[in-house]
Formats: C-alpha cells, sequence, structure tokens
C-alpha cells in the first residue's frame, strides 16, 4: 500500500505502517486535491489551479491533462468523490466510506476537532475514541488502499491519523512538518 499526502509544502508518498518517513515527490506545491490509481499512478491538483501526473511514483512529473477536484465535504470513496445522502453531522471537514461486511461513513465534525462513524449512511454518528496528544483539526479523510476497515485522516497540525478498525479508535502515525490538505491510499502489488 502506499499513502500519498498532499500538504502546503507539496507531495510525500509513503508505505504506511510501520512509521518509516515519507518521501517527498512534489515539493514545492501546494497539493489541494488527489486522484490515485495505482501505487505508480498519481494526479495531483496544486493550489495555483494547475496539475501534475506521474506514471512512475513520483519519479518523473508531467502536466495533468485533466485536474481533480478537491474533496472538500463529499465523501471519498476507494472509487472517487459522492455527495453524501444524510449532512447530519455538526461541523464536518471531511468524510470518507469504507467498503466493509458493514459499510461505513466516516466523518470529523465539529470543525474537525473529532472522528465520528455511522453505519446508517450519515443519520446516527457515534464519537471515535481519539489520540491524547494534538491533533489540530482534521481536514480531510481517506480509505485505506487495502483494508476495508481502515483509513486515513490529516489534520492542519500535520498529523496523519490511522484507523484500522471501521473507525472506532483512531492513533497518531506520522506527523509532517505542514498542514496536511488531502490523502489519498492506493492498494499495493
Amino acid at each position: 500500500m502506499m499513502v500519498f499526502i498532499g500538504t502546503e509544502a507539496g507531495l510525500l508518498a509513503w508505505g504506511g505502517l510501520p512509521a518509516a518517513a515519507p518521501r517527498m515527490i512534489l515539493a514545492g506545491q501546494r497539493v489541494v486535491a488527489l486522484e490515485v490509481f495505482d501505487t505508480e499512478t498519481v494526479t495531483a491538483g496544486c493550489g495555483d489551479g494547475g496539475g501534475w501526473m506521474s506514471f512512475d511514483g513520483g519519479a518523473s512529473w508531467h502536466v495533468a491533462p485533466r485536474v481533480p477536484r478537491a474533496p472538500g465535504t463529499q465523501v471519498v470513496h476507494r472509487q472517487g468523490l459522492r455527495a453524501i445522502a444524510v449532512p447530519r453531522l455538526v461541523g464536518a471537514t471531511a468524510y470518507a466510506a469504507l467498503d466493509g461486511h458493514v459499510p461505513v461513513v466516516l466523518g470529523a465534525g465539529a470543525a474537525g476537532a473529532q472522528m465520528f462513524r455511522s453505519e446508517d449512511g450519515g443519520i446516527h454518528w457515534q464519537a471515535a475514541r481519539m489520540p491524547v496528544e494534538r491533533i489540530g483539526a482534521i481536514t480531510c479523510l481517506a480509505p485505506s488502499g487495502d483494508d476495508p476497515a481502515a483509513a486515513w485522516a490529516g489534520g492542519t497540525d500535520g498529523v496523519v491519523l490511522h484507523t484500522a478498525d471501521a473507525g472506532r479508535s483512531w492513533r497518531v502515525a506520522w506527523r509532517c512538518s505542514a498542514a496536511v490538505l488531502v490523502l489519498a491510499a492506493a492498494a499495493g502489488d
């Protein structure tokens, strides 16, 4: 699996857990949107409205023919973005969907200060167990590329969170030096 982390300072590629340091693959760009097809093919939408595409895991970049859109408060699925059917999470900053045995919608509510999960499409929400250390506001969520019960979250303090239990609990997986704006995970070979 590969996790792509779009920040204020560039795009990072990370092999996930255990916590080996991510590598910078697109430095100096404010990455606000990502579209990941596999561990080698990624398109990054940058803050200036342009975009870059790589077919070799970020070793080389080309001008993207189409720039991905930032997710905003749409639900991030493994297959792309969708509007949330029942947006009842107050102060939501990000959503993601997990396609496990029981489909789960994850949400960062209360202006991104708390993570929640729903097993009924967003009608009822349960608060998740959160790390005790400072995490800032959650800005983005993404389902894992390999595991239907896993997801990633990023925040304003540069934190990258991980859940392996369909959003019931979250832990700090890594910290970067810039605010995390968007995440995407690709399944490994």
